[in-house]
């Protein structure tokens, strides 16, 4: 039950956002706030991300839009690790976020929290990738397929 309800939720929220670029860039002055808030407030959750993960500063990024975030991860120790090992860090990263994001209204629209796991910051091969989903409580959920 929680998987078909799951995949309806990211079926609406396909139709709903339409991934084209406009559908995640700012279109009006309202939008354009928001996102200049949210990169004031990305250093201190990349802060906290990198706390709870166990993970130094700067092997952590975080890049936002009005209903995404996406967080990567440089960290080679995990380059041969099975994936089982990284559902848990994934999970605390998203966890982390999602604790710094609440109350903050310019977070208020993300609906997908993507966590990517790099060889080094700007690579963009992910070794590993995981989403996490925001259910109509509130919460966010790991999307598994």
């Amino acid at each position: 039950m929680k998987t078909k309800r799951l995949a309806i939720l990211m079926l609406l929220a396909m139709v709903a956002f339409n991934a084209t670029e406009s559908a995640w860039s700012a279109s009006n002055a309202s939008e354009a706030k928001a996102l200049k808030q949210q990169a004031i407030s990305i250093p201190k959750a990349q802060a906290a991300v990198a706390s709870a993960a166990g993970y130094e500063i700067k092997n952590v990024n975080i890049a936002s839009t009005l209903y995404r975030v996406t967080i990567t991860v440089a960290d080679d120790t995990l380059n041969d690790d099975l994936s089982k090992d990284r559902e848990p860090e994934a999970t605390q990263a998203a966890t982390a976020f999602v604790k710094d994001m609440s109350g903050k209204a310019e977070f208020s629209q993300i609906v997908i929290i993507h966590v990517d796991y790099v060889r080094s910051i700007g690579n963009k091969k992910a070794i590993e990738a995981y989403e996490f989903y925001k259910t109509p409580a509130g919460s966010f959920v790991i999307h598994k397929t």
